[in-house]
């Protein structure tokens, strides 16, 4: 039974939806894209996670954005983060960014509706803070996430930004596949993974900044997210692209 409790709570947004929209009603994008777009937000999680461990994993529909929520302990967020990072990739594949906060507090979150002083407080960060396309950790949960003993690997899902904030690392995936790859080709060559579908998220990656030159508030937004995938790869025989234009390093990413 639910009930108003210490849970970790996000609040996730997509951007550009309402431009979207508007090209819905010219008839410059399908209903079907719109459509397959919002069942991937209304639907963030893997089926597996549903009562995975200890968890109470829940998540709520809100129009172009989604309040997700589970048990304040380390697999919940666990959890909540590998919800985070793979709805934001899969999301990225179609083109669209997100922006978000995951932070914890007092909360209630049924099948049906979610409130409280951990909503209002990752909705006001969302809209007011997070200037950037990049999922807000608030330092408690940043700090908790580092401090965890629940995996090993927890720290690599957390970067902080030169501006201040936490945030969580969603191309961490990405970052693990070129390790891997170099790590093949210096000691025991094997076929190398597919990595088309970062393919297809580095050429719309490409396209949003090519589109945004013309409006500076949101060109500097998806500036900063083509410096953080630069940043993110290296270049192993030009499989995966930098992203190119104004204000980007174009000297090769740094493995580090």
């Amino acid at each position: 039974m639910a009930g108003y409790e210490e849970r970790y709570c996000a609040y996730v947004d997509v951007l550009g939806f309402r431009e979207l929209i508007a090209a819905l009603g010219d008839g410059s994008i399908q209903f079907e894209a719109i459509r397959d777009l919002l069942q991937r937000v209304h639907k963030p999680h893997d089926e597996q996670f549903v009562g995975y461990g200890d968890t109470d994993f829940r998540a709520q529909s809100i129009s172009d954005a989604v309040a997700l929520s589970t048990k304040k302990n380390d697999v919940g967020l666990a959890v909540l983060c590998a919800t985070l990072r793979d709805l934001s990739l899969a999301l990225l594949y179609q083109g669209y960014f997100t922006r978000g906060v995951l932070c914890s507090g007092l909360l209630y979150h049924d099948d049906k509706m979610v409130f409280g002083e951990a909503f209002v407080k990752a909705y006001t960060l969302e809209t007011g803070v997070v200037r950037y396309p990049r999922i807000m950790l608030t330092k408690d949960v940043a700090e908790a996430a580092l401090n965890s003993t629940y995996d090993d690997t927890f720290p690599e899902h957390i970067k902080q930004a030169e501006d201040g904030p936490y945030f969580l690392h969603i191309l961490w995936r990405l970052r693990m596949k070129l390790d891997l790859i170099k790590t093949w080709g210096i000691e025991n060559p094997q076929p190398e993974p597919d990595l088309s579908y970062f393919s297809t998220i580095q050429r719309m990656i490409q396209t949003r900044f090519n589109e945004s030159v013309d409006t500076p508030k949101h060109f500097e937004k998806v500036q900063w997210f083509a410096r953080y995938w630069n940043d993110s790869i290296i270049q192993i025989r030009s499989q995966i692209g930098r992203i190119n234009g104004p204000g980007l390093d174009q000297k090769p990413a740094v493995w580090g």
